[in-house]
């Protein structure tokens, strides 16, 4: 498998297939460090490499992110779970925006919506894209993030979405991705 460096690698180690990461040689507009020799969280195993593990969230918004970090808590963070929110998922939803702004999509396809963090911030940065995503309704602790039994996301990514990016053409179905032959 060939792709970036998000869900699609745990799609990969799911199917036991080897996987490149791919990295832009031109980095886009407000990503400050190098492709990694170490990641702000620490030394980064390249075989799990994250955003989160390469890029600092600044204290002052980057080129055009329309939130600063108190914002994405409050605008995009869903109420139950902005009191444990950490700096890395905060700098995981202004790397998607980046990647989102450097490419313009005008298709995107996510595999593991949870709250819809990622859709947001690839919607805020291209709104004319069709996003599709796909997730399953939590089975059991551990599944979705450990949110816990019966827990059904898109009604608030519905509403997140509507408000951030009320243009965008969403579409969310509800799928075990991991159950599919």
């Amino acid at each position: 498998a060939i792709g970036p460096m998000a869900g699609t690698p745990h799609v990969a180690a799911a199917l036991g297939v080897p996987y490149l990461c791919i990295l832009p040689a031109v980095r886009p507009e407000g990503w400050e460090l190098q492709f990694p020799v170490r990641g702000v969280s620490g030394n980064c195993d390249s075989r799990w490499l994250y955003p989160q593990h390469i890029f600092a969230y600044p204290e002052e918004r980057p080129a055009a992110f329309p939130f600063t970090r108190a914002q994405v808590r409050e605008q995009i963070i869903h109420p139950s779970e902005r009191e444990h929110t950490t700096p890395g998922q905060i700098s995981h939803v202004l790397t998607k925006y980046l990647l989102a702004r450097q490419y313009q999509p005008s298709r995107i396809v996510e595999v593991g919506v949870r709250y819809g963090y990622a859709a947001a911030a690839f919607l805020l940065a291209c709104p004319s894209a069709e996003y599709t995503g796909h997730d399953i309704i939590c089975l059991g602790k551990g599944s979705n993030g450990g949110l816990g039994d019966g827990v059904n996301t898109f009604p608030a990514v519905r509403d997140l979405l509507a408000r951030l990016a009320p243009e965008a053409s969403v579409t969310l179905h509800h799928l075990n991705t991991q159950a599919m032959p």
